[in-house]
Protein backbone atom coordinates (compact mmCIF):
# COMPACT_ATOMS: atom_id res chain seq x y z
CA UNK A 1 0.00 0.00 0.00
CA UNK A 2 1.14 3.62 -1.07
CA UNK A 3 2.07 5.90 2.53
CA UNK A 4 1.98 8.98 1.55
CA UNK A 5 3.48 10.28 4.75
CA UNK A 6 6.61 7.95 3.90
CA UNK A 7 7.15 9.32 0.77
CA UNK A 8 7.00 12.87 1.96
CA UNK A 9 9.29 11.84 4.49
CA UNK A 10 11.85 9.72 2.30
CA UNK A 11 11.92 13.04 -0.33
CA UNK A 12 12.64 15.15 2.58
CA UNK A 13 15.51 13.11 3.47
CA UNK A 14 16.90 12.52 -0.20
CA UNK A 15 16.88 16.56 -0.63
CA UNK A 16 18.51 16.84 3.05
CA UNK A 17 21.53 14.44 1.63
CA UNK A 18 21.86 16.69 -1.42
CA UNK A 19 22.72 19.69 0.82
CA UNK A 20 24.30 17.88 3.82
CA UNK A 21 26.63 16.04 0.78
CA UNK A 22 27.87 19.18 0.05
CA UNK A 23 26.10 19.94 -2.94
CA UNK A 24 24.09 23.28 -2.01
CA UNK A 25 24.25 24.75 -5.55
CA UNK A 26 21.36 27.27 -4.24
CA UNK A 27 23.97 29.47 -2.65
CA UNK A 28 26.60 29.40 -5.58
CA UNK A 29 28.21 32.34 -6.57
CA UNK A 30 28.36 31.98 -10.66
CA UNK A 31 29.31 34.13 -13.68
CA UNK A 32 30.46 33.88 -17.34
CA UNK A 33 32.59 35.21 -19.68
CA UNK A 34 33.59 34.94 -23.32
CA UNK A 35 37.26 33.94 -23.99
CA UNK A 36 38.22 35.05 -27.77
CA UNK A 37 41.52 34.11 -29.11
CA UNK A 38 42.76 35.94 -32.29
CA UNK A 39 45.28 34.41 -34.36
CA UNK A 40 47.49 36.23 -37.30
CA UNK A 41 48.32 34.35 -40.17
CA UNK A 42 49.38 34.81 -43.67
CA UNK A 43 45.94 34.98 -44.86
CA UNK A 44 44.48 37.65 -42.02
CA UNK A 45 43.32 37.90 -38.48
CA UNK A 46 40.98 34.72 -37.97
CA UNK A 47 39.44 34.20 -34.35
CA UNK A 48 36.63 32.32 -32.46
CA UNK A 49 35.48 32.77 -29.61
CA UNK A 50 33.61 30.37 -26.90
CA UNK A 51 31.89 31.45 -23.28
CA UNK A 52 33.00 29.86 -20.56
CA UNK A 53 30.63 29.11 -16.92
CA UNK A 54 32.36 28.82 -13.37
CA UNK A 55 30.33 28.01 -10.28
CA UNK A 56 31.44 28.17 -6.87
CA UNK A 57 30.31 27.07 -3.43
CA UNK A 58 30.47 26.28 0.17
CA UNK A 59 30.48 22.60 0.82
CA UNK A 60 27.85 22.05 3.50
CA UNK A 61 28.58 18.31 4.08
CA UNK A 62 30.13 16.61 7.12
CA UNK A 63 33.58 16.47 7.42
CA UNK A 64 33.53 18.30 3.60
CA UNK A 65 32.87 21.91 4.19
CA UNK A 66 35.41 22.85 1.42
CA UNK A 67 34.84 24.98 -1.34
CA UNK A 68 33.02 23.17 -4.39
CA UNK A 69 32.87 24.30 -8.34
CA UNK A 70 31.76 23.47 -11.63
CA UNK A 71 32.56 24.37 -14.88
CA UNK A 72 30.55 24.42 -18.03
CA UNK A 73 31.61 25.26 -21.54
CA UNK A 74 33.75 24.03 -24.59
CA UNK A 75 37.08 24.77 -25.97
CA UNK A 76 37.64 28.06 -28.68
CA UNK A 77 37.68 26.71 -32.04
CA UNK A 78 40.02 28.78 -34.30
CA UNK A 79 39.35 27.66 -37.90
CA UNK A 80 43.24 28.38 -39.74
CA UNK A 81 44.24 27.65 -43.27
CA UNK A 82 46.42 25.02 -41.86
CA UNK A 83 43.35 23.63 -39.81
CA UNK A 84 41.96 24.15 -36.75
CA UNK A 85 43.50 25.25 -33.05
CA UNK A 86 41.89 24.39 -30.25
CA UNK A 87 42.34 26.72 -27.03
CA UNK A 88 41.13 23.69 -24.05
CA UNK A 89 39.70 23.98 -20.64
CA UNK A 90 42.39 23.84 -19.59
CA UNK A 91 45.70 25.90 -18.21
CA UNK A 92 48.82 25.95 -20.61
CA UNK A 93 50.28 24.37 -17.33
CA UNK A 94 47.78 21.71 -17.71
CA UNK A 95 45.77 22.73 -14.53
CA UNK A 96 42.37 21.24 -14.77
CA UNK A 97 40.97 23.99 -12.80
CA UNK A 98 41.83 27.21 -15.66
CA UNK A 99 38.15 27.92 -16.20
CA UNK A 100 37.25 28.65 -12.69
CA UNK A 101 40.74 30.48 -11.30
CA UNK A 102 41.99 32.34 -14.62
CA UNK A 103 39.86 35.32 -14.10
CA UNK A 104 40.35 35.98 -9.91
CA UNK A 105 44.61 34.86 -10.88
CA UNK A 106 44.30 37.73 -13.29
CA UNK A 107 43.06 40.18 -11.05
CA UNK A 108 45.35 39.30 -7.96
CA UNK A 109 48.30 40.02 -10.14
CA UNK A 110 46.86 42.90 -12.32
CA UNK A 111 44.33 44.66 -9.94
CA UNK A 112 42.28 47.41 -11.26
CA UNK A 113 39.70 49.73 -9.41
CA UNK A 114 37.29 48.00 -7.82
CA UNK A 115 38.77 44.26 -8.76
CA UNK A 116 41.45 43.52 -6.20
CA UNK A 117 41.13 40.31 -5.11
CA UNK A 118 40.80 39.37 -1.38
CA UNK A 119 41.10 36.81 1.25
CA UNK A 120 36.82 36.06 0.75
CA UNK A 121 36.30 34.04 -2.36
CA UNK A 122 32.55 34.42 -2.69
CA UNK A 123 32.74 38.29 -2.65
CA UNK A 124 35.90 38.28 -5.44
CA UNK A 125 33.26 36.11 -7.54
CA UNK A 126 30.10 38.82 -6.57
CA UNK A 127 32.83 41.50 -7.78
CA UNK A 128 33.88 39.92 -10.96
CA UNK A 129 30.19 38.84 -12.22
CA UNK A 130 29.41 42.94 -10.97
CA UNK A 131 32.22 45.01 -12.58
CA UNK A 132 31.41 43.14 -16.24
CA UNK A 133 35.50 43.37 -16.88
CA UNK A 134 37.02 42.95 -20.02
CA UNK A 135 40.98 42.40 -20.74
CA UNK A 136 43.49 40.68 -22.42
CA UNK A 137 45.32 37.60 -21.01
CA UNK A 138 49.14 37.65 -20.56
CA UNK A 139 50.57 34.63 -22.46
CA UNK A 140 51.87 33.19 -18.79
CA UNK A 141 47.84 33.03 -18.61
CA UNK A 142 47.25 31.56 -21.93
CA UNK A 143 44.85 27.84 -21.68
CA UNK A 144 46.68 24.97 -23.46
CA UNK A 145 46.11 25.46 -27.15
CA UNK A 146 46.68 22.13 -29.57
CA UNK A 147 45.94 21.38 -32.57
CA UNK A 148 45.26 17.56 -34.36
CA UNK A 149 47.47 16.38 -37.11
CA UNK A 150 43.87 14.51 -38.09
CA UNK A 151 40.96 15.56 -36.97
CA UNK A 152 39.50 12.30 -36.79
CA UNK A 153 41.85 10.96 -34.46
CA UNK A 154 41.67 11.92 -30.90
CA UNK A 155 45.37 10.19 -30.67
CA UNK A 156 47.00 12.37 -33.03
CA UNK A 157 46.44 15.59 -30.71
CA UNK A 158 49.81 17.89 -30.31
CA UNK A 159 50.59 21.16 -28.50
CA UNK A 160 50.48 24.41 -30.44
CA UNK A 161 53.33 27.08 -29.12
CA UNK A 162 51.03 30.50 -29.18
CA UNK A 163 54.27 32.23 -30.20
CA UNK A 164 54.93 30.41 -33.22
CA UNK A 165 52.36 27.74 -34.74
CA UNK A 166 54.86 26.38 -36.88
CA UNK A 167 52.75 22.96 -36.81
CA UNK A 168 50.01 25.43 -38.37
CA UNK A 169 52.13 26.80 -40.85
CA UNK A 170 54.53 29.30 -41.51
CA UNK A 171 53.35 33.09 -40.59
CA UNK A 172 50.87 31.97 -37.58
CA UNK A 173 51.22 33.49 -34.37
CA UNK A 174 48.55 34.25 -31.24
CA UNK A 175 47.74 38.04 -31.36
CA UNK A 176 45.75 38.07 -28.28
CA UNK A 177 43.35 35.98 -26.30
CA UNK A 178 40.96 38.35 -24.36
CA UNK A 179 38.50 37.76 -21.96
CA UNK A 180 35.18 39.52 -21.60
CA UNK A 181 32.77 38.70 -18.73
CA UNK A 182 29.20 38.52 -19.90
CA UNK A 183 25.60 37.09 -19.45
CA UNK A 184 25.92 35.15 -22.91
CA UNK A 185 24.97 31.63 -22.55
CA UNK A 186 27.31 28.91 -23.93
CA UNK A 187 26.00 27.44 -27.20
CA UNK A 188 27.49 23.86 -27.69
CA UNK A 189 28.98 23.43 -31.35
CA UNK A 190 32.32 21.56 -31.11
CA UNK A 191 30.77 17.99 -31.38
CA UNK A 192 30.06 19.30 -35.05
CA UNK A 193 34.02 19.88 -35.21
CA UNK A 194 34.85 16.75 -32.92
CA UNK A 195 32.16 14.04 -33.70
CA UNK A 196 34.26 11.42 -31.65
CA UNK A 197 33.73 13.57 -28.73
CA UNK A 198 29.71 12.23 -28.62
CA UNK A 199 31.00 9.09 -27.97
CA UNK A 200 34.32 9.76 -26.14
CA UNK A 201 35.07 9.25 -22.42
CA UNK A 202 38.38 9.67 -20.65
CA UNK A 203 41.88 9.93 -21.88
CA UNK A 204 42.18 10.71 -25.94
CA UNK A 205 44.83 7.61 -25.59
CA UNK A 206 44.83 4.35 -23.34
CA UNK A 207 47.96 5.57 -21.38
CA UNK A 208 51.13 2.84 -20.88
CA UNK A 209 50.73 0.58 -17.85
CA UNK A 210 53.09 1.21 -14.68
CA UNK A 211 54.51 4.23 -16.46
CA UNK A 212 54.85 7.80 -13.85
CA UNK A 213 52.09 10.30 -15.28
CA UNK A 214 54.43 12.78 -16.26
CA UNK A 215 56.00 10.28 -18.50
CA UNK A 216 52.61 9.28 -20.24
CA UNK A 217 52.40 10.55 -24.54
CA UNK A 218 50.80 14.20 -24.57
CA UNK A 219 47.24 12.52 -25.60
CA UNK A 220 47.15 10.40 -22.78
CA UNK A 221 47.02 13.44 -20.57
CA UNK A 222 44.02 14.77 -21.92
CA UNK A 223 40.46 13.85 -21.85
CA UNK A 224 36.95 14.57 -23.00
CA UNK A 225 36.31 17.30 -20.43
CA UNK A 226 39.35 19.47 -21.52
CA UNK A 227 36.84 19.93 -24.82
CA UNK A 228 33.81 20.16 -23.37
CA UNK A 229 32.00 20.27 -19.67
CA UNK A 230 28.40 20.54 -18.55
CA UNK A 231 26.81 22.09 -22.11
CA UNK A 232 25.78 18.70 -23.15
Amino acid sequence: MFNRGRHIALAIAAAGLFVVGGCDFRKAETYRYRITVEVETPQGLRSGSSVWETSAWQGTGIPDRGIRSRERGEAVAVDLPGGTLFALLRGADMDVDYVSGVVPSHFRRHPEPGLQMGGDWAENRRSIAKADPSFDLYPDEYPLLVRFRDIADPTSVERADPGSLSNLGTGFRVKRIRVDVTTDSAKPAIDDRLPWLKTHVGALKNPPRNTPFDEHPFASRLNDGDFVRGVR
